[in-house]
């Protein structure tokens, strides 16, 4: 205590030790402070940031020929889904090899899981429509994703016209060099009228009393006949692609409108009653003046000043939907084997089922139907409950059990990094609520999920909400499920079909942390490879409890370059002979990084120059006031003080001023901050933004304030040496 009355009765003193301490610490604090916070900015950066390499189609393409009828050899372009096998060999070599270049082969799995709690983001919801293909005289919707899952349908309908049975034909060349056509499935054209539904995904709209165009596959004409199908009869029927034909008609007609309008029209504001049918002299009309085309459109339709034309096949949906049945479990299927001529088809009719330690089973066709069986068509004579009740009804009801799982399953992601995920990679996806998966979430597979903002607006969540997935893993086996490692599904990802040969995993409870919005949700292939739906839940790839299925191309490879590293990547790829195979988004990441380097650049010379500075004041400071304690000292000792009272009086004299000081620089620094790296960012030529962190610019102070304090304690101790007071006599 009469050390620091002594220090306050010096007020002058005092106080000049304290600016002295406050402009040595400001100087540090600033000076060190924003060489950290820069240093931590680049590292944040570097993680946040994710340059990827996506292939084109230039390679998907080669030239090729077929023989026509007469023997002759007609060049043409052959597409390939997936890229030639030496291009493949090659990446899988860079990326073993190249890791200076190469991050890695991002490759995220697909999981299903059961979410009885939430509705789906509806594709019916939104301005897009399945594309078509057909004839005038039969329908067959052509789909993104023949298995998607919210598609399943079951409908009693009255039959109301039966096509003539078509044969769908593979040719393959025999072990003679001879060509030769199998049947593989008969296919006939339905038509009948909705009665009512009694499975349909609540997001469609009621098709009750509408027109349903019925696409029947089945294995054989014997099977065909069998069914004894009759017109004016009602029949059950069910079906995995059900498309709401109106809503696909109003999303044509919107786009092709939408091309002359400029700007993308709702298929909402598209009144189908408002189209004008053409007469027939109109229809030959327009093939006298469009002498290439085969058929005349049906009807015009107009809007806002501009009109388009619309096909007969298109108006046909006015008032109607489509359902393709498939006997997609029927225990025959073809195969190719190839041989020194060619390949031929053959039927293979010998199943088997995979066991536990991966090897292949045979079953009876009778096992494999109890398996694998689906419903098609069932002719009913009384009501559709008395039939569901009935042991007829079986399948149908257990197939019930099965939609209504189908109807609230969604697709989850496991990433090991969400920018790996090419859409977020190019920003055409981003996080606008919430925010991103961490390095240690990511790591340690913590129990936590990102959502679509109209996912979460459908269901009224937020983030801090939590939802309880339940994945169930899939069947390899099964005829009635497609997955990615076969090619099949590997644009806009659907979670599986669930049926009761897959096992579930027990439910879990995961935090929703961030929102995504999508610049084109619901996107055809043609328009993005790497697309999603909304209906998309991503997590981190170690949090998925159940069996993840991984495809080879698209949306589930993408390549990862180290960032910074596409010049250098490319020159690579040129000199393999690939130009053009691929290209690169890095989100800016050169522009961005060259500009913080040359910050860090100016912001480590004056880190130095801080330290220097904080150095020379804090020596100035211990000469002038700690060390000026011998008058003091020789006092002190003179009147028989103990040398533990020595040092104390020479600590706490020093003490007593480095404390505010300290409080006082830490202040000042902080409120000097974005001057001094406004200024910085000047002096490098660049626009520099640092977030200023206090617990930084507290931890630097406390640090060198500890170093102060020792060494104004290592200074006492010479100080109070007997012989050292002597000579200051």
């Amino acid at each position: 205590m009469k050390t620091i009355r002594q220090i306050i009765r010096q007020p002058l003193k005092l106080i000049s030790g304290i600016l002295v301490v406050s402009l040595a610490v400001s100087v540090l604090c600033v000076c060190l402070g924003q060489s950290i916070a820069a240093e931590r900015t680049q590292a944040a950066m570097a993680y946040s940031f994710t340059t990827i390499a996506l292939p084109t189609t230039k390679y998907n393409y080669s030239d090729s020929f077929f023989t026509d009828l007469e023997g002759n050899q007609i060049p043409y372009v052959k597409w390939s889904e997936t890229l030639p096998e030496e291009i493949t060999e090659w990446i899988d070599d860079l990326v073993q090899t190249r890791g200076d270049l190469v991050e890695t082969l991002a490759n995220p799995g697909l999981a299903s899981a059961y979410l009885p709690e939430l509705t789906p983001d509806h594709l019916t919801q939104h301005n897009y429509y399945y594309p078509l293909r057909g004839t005038e005289e039969a329908w067959a919707p052509h789909r993104m994703e023949t298995t998607a899952t919210y598609a399943c349908a079951m409908l009693e309908i009255e039959l109301t016209e039966i096509g003539a049975p078509e044969e769908l034909l593979i040719t393959g060349t025999l072990e003679d060099g001879t060509e030769a056509d199998m049947v593989i499935r008969i296919s006939v054209e339905l038509t009948g009228v909705i009665k009512s539904v009694v499975s349909l995904e609540e997001g469609y709209d009621d098709p009750t009393g509408r027109t349903i165009y019925l696409t029947f596959e089945l294995q054989s004409r014997e099977d065909l006949d069998a069914m004894e199908l009759e017109e004016g009869q009602r029949y059950l029927v069910y079906g995995a692609d059900y498309l709401d034909g109106e809503w696909a008609l109003r999303g044509m007609i919107a786009e092709s409108l939408s091309e002359n309008l400029g700007y993308t029209l709702d298929y909402r504001e598209i009144d189908i009653d408002r189209a004008v049918y053409l007469t027939e002299q109109e229809k030959q009309a327009f093939l006298q003046v469009n002498t290439q085309a085969s058929i005349a459109p049906e009807a015009t339709y107009s809007y806002g000043g501009v009109w388009t034309y619309v096909a007969k096949t298109e108006m046909d949906l006015k008032n109607a939907a489509t359902l393709t049945i498939e006997d997609a479990s029927a225990f025959g299927n073809y195969v190719y084997i190839w041989h020194e001529s060619g390949g031929y088809p053959t039927i293979n009719f010998n199943r088997y089922l995979t066991d536990e330690n991966g090897n292949k089973v045979e079953i009876t066709e009778e096992e494999w139907q109890e398996r694998y069986q689906v419903p098609t068509i069932a002719p009913l004579d009384g009501t559709v409950e008395e039939f569901l009740a009935s042991d007829e009804g079986a399948l149908w009801r257990q197939q019930l059990e099965y939609m209504a799982v189908n109807y609230h399953a969604f697709p989850v992601i496991g990433v090991e990094k969400l920018g790996y995920i090419a859409d977020f990679a190019r920003e055409t996806a981003r996080i606008v609520e919430g925010r991103d998966f961490t390095a240690e979430e990511l790591e340690s597979g913590a129990k936590v999920c990102i959502l679509s903002e109209s996912l979460a607006a459908a269901n009224g969540l937020t983030v801090g909400d939590t939802i309880r997935p339940q994945f169930y893993n899939y069947d390899y086996d099964s005829p009635n499920q497609s997955f990615i490692s076969d090619g099949v599904g590997v644009v806009n990802p659907w979670a599986y079909s669930y049926a009761a040969t897959t096992q579930w995993a027990a439910a879990e409870e995961y935090t929703i942390i961030g929102l995504y919005r999508q610049d084109h949700a619901w996107c055809d292939v043609s328009e993005n490879l790497y697309s999603f739906t909304p209906n998309t839940i991503f997590v981190p790839h170690s949090a998925v409890t159940s069996d993840m299925d991984y495809g080879n191309q698209a949306f589930f490879q993408t390549l990862v370059l180290r960032n910074g590293a596409v010049e250098p990547f490319q020159t690579l790829v040129d000199e393999a002979g690939y130009e053009g195979l691929f290209v690169y988004y890095d989100q800016e990441y050169t522009t961005i990084m060259d500009t913080l380097m040359n910050y860090l650049e100016i912001a480590e010379k004056a880190m130095l120059i801080g330290i220097v500075v904080y150095a020379v004041i804090l020596l100035l400071f211990l000469l002038l006031f700690p060390g000026s304690q011998g008058r003091v000292l020789n006092t002190m000792n003179a009147l028989g003080a103990e040398r533990s009272q020595q040092i104390a009086q020479v600590f706490l004299s020093g003490a007593g001023i480095l404390l505010p000081g300290t409080i006082l620089g830490t202040l000042l620094g902080a409120s000097l901050w974005s001057r001094v790296v406004r200024g910085l960012a000047e002096g490098a030529g660049v626009a520099m933004t640092l977030k200023m962190e206090p617990m930084v610019l507290i931890g630097i102070a406390l640090v060198q304030l500890i170093l102060a304090l020792l060494l104004n304690a290592l200074l006492s101790l010479p100080m109070t040496r007997s012989k050292d007071i002597l000579q200051r006599r």
